[in-house]
């Protein structure tokens, strides 16, 4: 049971990191497409960064990552105790979170994106995602944040620019937690 939970979890993450892709829709070119995780011209040339691993002209700033991805629980694993859940994670609202992205994509402000093939989802498809049984705000489970890394070494700050985020719930089979399901990902700033 276990291994085919973390069967289905590790498949996840490698179909989310595989789905999210590290785009900016502003910054996308007629000519190019998608920005694909490539840097694009600061405004200011002091500012800009250089490949990952070196600093900044400046020589504080360094880039450590294009691109990681994290997982944001939002209910206890089967493993924990909710004592030691509530040590790590911290007043989490997940009717918040699923309402802030929900409401941001079903009032059109936002584009919802198919987990697995990266098309952009009608509303109509995104309203019959949230119409499954188990898929409202009291389901999701899991939040995935893609974002890029800087360490600014001189004020020992991390810098993160996220990019992507993705909700999940969980993936039962006759009341067992089978893994995760994505529901959607949209892309953030």
């Amino acid at each position: 049971m276990k291994k085919n939970a973390n069967f289905l979890l590790v498949f996840s993450f490698l179909a989310a990191f595989l789905a999210c892709k590290n785009e900016n829709p502003v910054q996308s070119n007629a000519n190019s497409g998608p920005s694909e995780g490539k840097p694009t011209a600061a405004a200011n040339p002091a500012e800009a960064e250089s490949p990952a691993g070196s600093a900044n002209s400046a020589g504080s700033v360094r880039l450590w990552a294009d691109q990681v991805e994290s997982g944001i629980n939002l209910t206890v694993p089967e493993d924990w105790t909710p004592e030691d859940f509530n040590t790590i994670y911290k007043n989490i609202n997940r009717k918040a979170i699923y309402s802030d992205i929900v409401d941001a994509v079903l009032t059109g402000k936002q584009k919802a994106y198919d987990f697995f093939n990266d098309s952009v989802l009608t509303l109509d498809n995104v309203k019959s995602i949230l119409a499954k049984p188990n898929h409202g705000a009291n389901d999701i489970s899991l939040i995935r944040i893609r974002e890029k890394l800087s360490f600014d070494k001189e004020n020992f700050k991390l810098q993160t620019e996220p990019n992507c985020l993705i909700l999940y719930v969980n993936h039962l089979s006759n009341g067992e937690l089978h893994g995760y399901e994505p529901l959607f990902y949209v892309h953030i700033k």
